[in-house]
């Protein structure tokens, strides 16, 4: 949020999701014009089909499903996709979906992930993607992963 260019801010909701319940409290206090719903994981946070313009993500990863009440169809996803299912569905038509995401997301081969990303595409266009070296959030992080940015277009 904090980087959003200033022309852009005038007319801008800004809706936020951490599940955290230290860092949700920072931003609030960050961004206190943004919704921020803290100490909520995703699969808990209602947002209307079809009202957001750009969502913008980093979600966890791991094997893990996440149980979302509204949808069953959501539910069978591993984290990963939920998170990118869950947004796509949020956007409008044209709306952008931005996600950085471990390199398993686009990498895996077994039948759930293949069938995963087929969902997702399902629902979105390609845009873009980008791979950065394992080592891009050495420094500010101190990890080691092979990363991917992924761009959609509903």
């Amino acid at each position: 949020f904090g980087l959003m260019p200033t022309s852009l801010r005038p007319g801008t909701t800004l809706t936020g999701v951490e599940f955290e319940p230290f860092t949700s409290k920072i931003a609030a206090h960050l961004y206190p014009k943004a919704e921020i719903h803290g100490a909520k994981g995703f699969q808990d946070v209602y947002i209307a089909p079809e009202s957001i313009d750009l969502a913008v993500g980093n979600p966890p990863f791991g094997d893990e499903t996440l149980f979302d009440k509204s949808s069953k169809e959501l539910s069978k996803l591993k984290i990963h996709a939920y998170f990118f299912a869950k947004s796509i569905e949020s956007l409008r038509p044209g709306g952008v979906l931005a996600m950085v995401v471990s390199k398993g997301f686009m990498d895996a081969r077994d039948a759930k992930a293949v069938a995963a990303r087929k969902f997702v595409g399902d629902r979105a266009e390609l845009v873009g993607a980008i791979r950065l070296p394992n080592n891009a959030f050495g420094a500010n992080a101190n990890t080691e992963v092979t990363t991917d940015i992924i761009f959609l277009q509903k």
